[in-house]
């Protein structure tokens, strides 16, 4: 009996020495597999770094052309008004702020952020933003773009003469525009179509 123990004492000690060196090389392994995740992860982290870096150069290059077009169609249009966009910027933990601020300039100086100005000086300045926007996508265009804007009630929030005033200021753009208003300004436009309302039915006046 006691040679019989010594011979199973012997075994299971045999058996707890074999699964220790498992267990020693498969926490080998482990630390190899967590050093090349941990590779992987930081290469992964300098890529996200690197390519967020990337996308907010290529959003800063499109709001300065975005600025640029803007105040030249504010000077286009006789005014003393232009605009300075900031953009994308990199925090100092590293995330992407995706702000864009936009501060109104006159006669070349910083003056105060879009919504402090008047009426019609704000529709003015967004106007000429849409006109930016519309000749950017046209310079895509092998055949010029759509040489048409529109713009749907966007004047409404300015009185009378503003109005008009504003009106008489899109036409120094040399651009067609088609202005939808409650107002009628055929003084102003040469070429206008009058809609009238009647009994829920809108039609042409004639």
């Amino acid at each position: 009996h006691r040679d019989l123990h010594l011979g199973y004492s012997r075994q299971s000690q045999m058996c707890i020495r074999d699964r220790i060196e498992l267990l020693e090389k498969s926490h080998l392994n482990s630390e190899k597999e967590i050093k090349l995740l941990e590779k992987d992860k930081a290469g992964h982290s300098e890529w996200i770094h690197k390519f967020t870096r990337f996308k907010s150069h290529l959003a800063n290059k499109a709001i300065a052309s975005i600025e640029s077009f803007t105040t030249y169609y504010l000077q286009q249009m006789n005014t003393n008004l232009g605009v300075k966009m900031s953009g994308y910027g990199m925090k100092r933990d590293g995330t992407l702020s995706e702000k864009i601020t936009t501060t109104v300039m006159r006669n070349g100086l910083e003056v105060a952020g879009f919504g402090r100005f008047s009426g019609g000086e704000k529709v003015r300045i967004e106007v000429c933003n849409i006109v930016a926007l519309q000749g950017l996508i046209n310079l895509n265009s092998k055949s010029g773009g759509l040489d048409l804007l529109c713009l749907d009630e966007i004047i409404e929030s300015v009185d009378g003469y503003g109005v008009t005033e504003l009106m008489k200021a899109l036409n120094l753009l040399n651009k067609t525009v088609l202005v939808i208003t409650h107002t009628t300004h055929s003084g102003v436009y040469e070429h206008t179509v009058t809609i009238v309302k009647e009994g829920g039915t809108s039609k042409i006046a004639t």
